[in-house]
Order: structure tokens, then C-alpha cells, then sequence
């Protein structure tokens, strides 16, 4: 891993951690991206027409949602990017194994922060809460020596219990 990758998320920056600042920094964007772009307001139209049984309500009203669902994926692959260089930088390691059950743990935080995984319905900050619950739950996991596959049993058992108390009329079923 290059130095500057390490130096880039080792430290601190006006005495605030560099994981902690990058962090402020994602969520400035997203939320600048979501609630403060036109861009945003479409993906919600998008999301919440494919909700609600109308994929073509956005279209409807003159929204490309073809082209905003494509950068949709475009985005979030540069952000998994990035957070793939961020965590290279952490384990000063380039190993491609290294974040293998990182999805449930991402899904499940999106869920438990009351996105509904059907689109339309969700928030920025209900997402960085749910983040920071599944952090403490598998930072407690830990403290407690529970085995990783019962990790991964109890995440994944906390993803259907969410997904199963979301309201099936608001998803379209």
C-alpha cells in the first residue's frame, strides 16, 4: 500500500481522528448529493414510483431514469472504491479478502436505519445511525469472543427481522 494511502487515514487532522474526518467528510457529500441536488430529488421520484407500483411515475414527469439509475451505480461504486482504498490504507494491506461479509453488515445498517430495500423511502441520517448500531453490536460481539459465524448468524438474523417488520403495503406487496 502506497505511503500516502497510509498517511491518508493514520493521524489526525486539527486534532480530529482522519477515520472520523473522512467520515464527516462522506456524509457532507452524501447528504449535500441527496437532499441538497436535483439529482437526489429524482433518485427519491425514481425509488418511490418503483415503491409504490409505477416504474414509469418519474418518467412521467420528465425525470431520465435510466440515466440517474446508472449513475446511481456509478456513485456508489466510486464510494466503495474509496472505502476499499480507506481500509487498504487501515490494515496497511492490499489483500482482496478482506471485506468478504462486509455487504451484510452494510445492508443490514441500511435497513436497520429504516431505508426500505423496495427504494423510495429512506434517509441519510437513519443510515448513519444504523451504521454506528451494527459498529457497536459487532464491537461488543467481539469484547465477547463470539465465534464469527455466530456473528454473522445473529447479523443476518437482525436483517430479517427488520426486513420482515417493514411495512409490506408500503412495498408494493
Amino acid at each position: 500500500v502506497p505511503e500516502i494511502v497510509i498517511d491518508a487515514v493514520s493521524g489526525s487532522f486539527l486534532g480530529i481522528p482522519y477515520p472520523v474526518f473522512w467520515g464527516i467528510v462522506v456524509i457532507l457529500a452524501a447528504w449535500k448529493l441527496l437532499y441538497g441536488s436535483r439529482y437526489g430529488l429524482h433518485l427519491f421520484a425514481i425509488g418511490g414510483g418503483i415503491a409504490s407500483g409505477a416504474e414509469s411515475a418519474a418518467r412521467n414527469f420528465g425525470v431520465s431514469d435510466r440515466r440517474n439509475i446508472i449513475l446511481a451505480y456509478v456513485l456508489c461504486s466510486c464510494f466503495a472504491a474509496a472505502a476499499g482504498v480507506f481500509l487498504a490504507g487501515r490494515i496497511v494491506s492490499g489483500d482482496p479478502n478482506v471485506g468478504l461479509l462486509f455487504e451484510l453488515d452494510t445492508v443490514t445498517a441500511v435497513a436497520l436505519g429504516g431505508t426500505q430495500l423496495s427504494g423510495g423511502i429512506g434517509s441519510l441520517h437513519g443510515t448513519v445511525i444504523g451504521a454506528l448500531v451494527m459498529a457497536l453490536l459487532a464491537n461488543g460481539m467481539n469484547l465477547a469472543n463470539v465465534s464469527p459465524f455466530v456473528q454473522t448468524a445473529i447479523k443476518g438474523g437482525i436483517l430479517l427481522a427488520v426486513v420482515g417488520l417493514q411495512s409490506r403495503k408500503k412495498m408494493g406487496l
